[in-house]
């Protein structure tokens, strides 16, 4: 949740299997609160050029506690490039990327990548997974958890959700 806009994020495929990139979305917050069947919502396409740039996918931050951004302040999604990972990243970081909705005039939306930040080195593969994730068990799901944890306003905190043997997943 964010005081203008419901964000979330998309893995995006064509026909249903080949990876195109994340969606990233803003719902119309005063919108949906007010009870419009039908709000805004506003979407883009980080397409997967180079693949380790959206990675395994974004993350909307989420606001935490009683003190809300400025107003205007824009969302931030971010995602992990893991250089031991399947998309060729050249080393390992977390990507930040800037979501401005305006809901004056959605048109005049952006979202863009503002910066990559370098990380300790981190395997997001556990080798404990025979190579793969499917070994993290999603509590009260049949699913496996992928997804990292971001929350703050204007600090961003990104917080490991598992660590097996060495290896940390983000």
């Amino acid at each position: 949740m964010w005081p203008d806009a419901y964000y979330f994020s998309t893995r995006e495929f064509l026909n249903g299997s080949q990876f195109v990139g994340v969606g990233a979305y803003a719902l119309d917050r005063a919108q949906a609160l007010a009870g419009n069947p039908n709000p805004t919502i506003v979407g883009f396409l980080a397409t997967a050029n180079p693949a380790y740039v959206v990675g395994d996918g974004l993350l909307p931050s989420d606001l935490d506690g009683m003190t809300p951004p400025p107003v205007g302040s824009p969302n931030f999604f971010v995602g992990s490039q893991d250089d031991n990972g399947p998309y060729g990243a050249p080393s390992d970081g977390l990507t930040f990327w800037k979501f401005h909705y305006d809901p004056n005039t959605p048109g005049n939306s952006t979202f863009m990548m503002t910066t990559t930040l370098p990380t300790q080195p981190f395997n997001s593969i556990l080798g404990l997974c025979g190579g793969t994730r499917n070994c993290i068990p999603q509590p009260s799901t049949d699913q496996q958890d992928r997804s990292p944890r971001i929350t703050g306003s204007d600090r961003c905190f990104v917080s490991p959700i598992a660590t097996l043997a060495t290896t940390n997943r983000w």
